[in-house]
Order: structure tokens, then sequence, then C-alpha cells
């Protein structure tokens, strides 16, 4: 191993560590013996927000300045992985457009809050929705803020209002992602997304009839149950479409597992050219 996969691995390692462990209270608890030991670290510990996330907010700034585009990949997906709240301040410069960054980088930056969307849902879906809403933004960045609203569970009335722009949006590759990920999220049938079908079945009629061809931005969201075992799975593959090209230009796919009604197995491939460690 080079030693720059190296240096890369220990960050990954670190970010997830962090928020493991300080940041999500339930991956502390099912984690770790808690209950047996104590908190791996003081309850009003301010390392994460004064130490780590300003260390890494700085090396995103140098390695921005310095069009470093690999130790940017690296530090955007460092902070994504720490999932606290604290990370948005710093996207915030490149999200709005304060600070410049590549289309490909503010897409890199929406894919990396699919773990904040799980530990902070209702923080999370406010920034994704801005996002997805922003129709000067560029649609990988829209479509990749779609995908990741999602997985917020977002309420019926959010999604009845994607649902109706789906009429007058002006990218057709954010169209087809909205359709095909309420579509999708409609027919789920296991327990644990009872509420997601419901907010998504409350939307569908809303969709605009449009049929979109495999080139364009998809969502297509599965889950069953193991019957016996206690078991469920929910799966989701996501892909951003092309504009010149049937290749997508990323690839998400995401398997959560379901034993005995605590979600606690993950397995997640991505692929996004010249991307490292989604």
């Amino acid at each position: 191993m080079s030693q720059t996969n190296l240096n890369t691995s220990a960050i990954f390692a670190f970010s997830n560590l962090v928020r493991m462990s300080q940041v999500h209270k339930n991956s502390m608890h099912y984690r770790y013996p808690v209950h047996t030991f104590g908190r791996l670290s003081p309850k009003q510990e301010q390392a994460v927000v004064e130490e780590y996330i300003p260390y890494m907010a700085k090396q995103l700034r140098q390695a921005v300045q310095q069009e470093d585009s690999h130790k940017t990949q690296v530090y955007i997906r460092a902070l994504g992985n720490m999932a606290h709240p604290k990370i948005l301040r710093a996207f915030e410069p490149y999200l709005e457009g304060e600070q410049k960054m590549t289309d490909f980088q503010r897409t890199l930056v929406i894919v990396s809050l699919n773990k904040l969307a799980k530990v902070h849902p209702r923080l999370a879906r406010s920034v994704l929705y801005k996002t997805y809403a922003n129709t000067g933004e560029a649609y990988q960045v829209r479509v990749a803020a779609v995908y990741n609203l999602m997985k917020t569970n977002p309420p019926a009335s959010m999604l009845q209002r994607m649902a109706q722009f789906t009429h007058e949006d002006p990218s057709i590759q954010v169209r087809s992602a909205v359709k095909s990920a309420i579509e999708s999220a409609a027919t789920l049938t296991t327990e644990h997304n009872a509420e997601l079908r419901q907010n998504a079945q409350s939307a569908v009629d809303m969709l605009v009839p449009e049929v979109f061809g495999i080139q364009y931005s998809r969502s297509n969201m599965t889950d069953y149950v193991v019957r016996g075992l206690n078991l469920g799975y929910t799966q989701t593959l996501n892909y951003i479409g092309s504009e010149d090209s049937l290749i997508p230009k990323a690839l998400l796919y995401h398997l959560q597992g379901d034993v005995n009604g605590y979600r606690q197995t993950e397995y997640r491939v991505s692929t996004i050219p010249n991307f490292v460690g989604v």
C-alpha cells in the first residue's frame, strides 16, 4: 500500500470512529459497552467541534486553494463521515458559491452528506431540499441532493411539492430522479419503511406523466423480509445520468440490514470517476 493510500485510509478510519463513538448516540450504544465502562469520551467533550472539524475544514480549504483534487476529495469525505452538524459550516462557502469549487466537487459534498442524513435527518433535509430546489445549480448536484433527501424520510408535504414541481423543473435529469425516487419509495413493503411508503404514495399522482429513458438519472428502492429470521433489508440503487452518454456519471448502491427491528448491517458501493472513499 502506498503512503498516500495509507494516509487516506487513516483519515477515513479516524473520521468514521469520531461519528460512531462521539456523534451518533445510537452507534455509541450498540457498538461500544458504554453501560459497562462508560462513554468513550466525556459527554461535554468539545474536541469534535473545537479540534477535529476545524482541522479537516482547514485542510479542505488548503486543498481547494492548491487545486489538489485528491486531497479535496479526501477531506470532503472525512468531514462527511463525522456527520456532526458543524460540518455544514465547513461546506457552506462551497455550496453557497462563496468559494470556488467544481461541479464535480460540489456533487461530492452533497453525496458526503449521506451520513448526516442518517444521524441528523431533519437538519440534513433542510440543506438538501434547498440544494435540490435551486434550479440554477448543476443538475448532478441537485440529483445527488434528491437521493440523500429520500434517506431523511421526508414528510408527505415535501414529497408532494417535489412531485408537483416535476411539471416545471427545467432539468430532465432532476425530473427523472424525483419521479423514480417517489415511485419506488411508494412500492416499499416492510414495516420499517411504512412512513416513507405512505408519504410517497400521497405524492405519486402529482408526478409528471412523462416517461424517462434509462439514460436519465434514476433511483430504485426495494425492500424485503427474511421470514422466520426477523431480518429485513432495504436496497437502494441510484445513478446520476450523463448528458452525452448512456454511461452514468455516478452509481450509488446501498444495502441496509434490519436485524430484530434494529438497523445495524450496512453495505455500500459507489462508483464516481476519480472519487476516493465514498
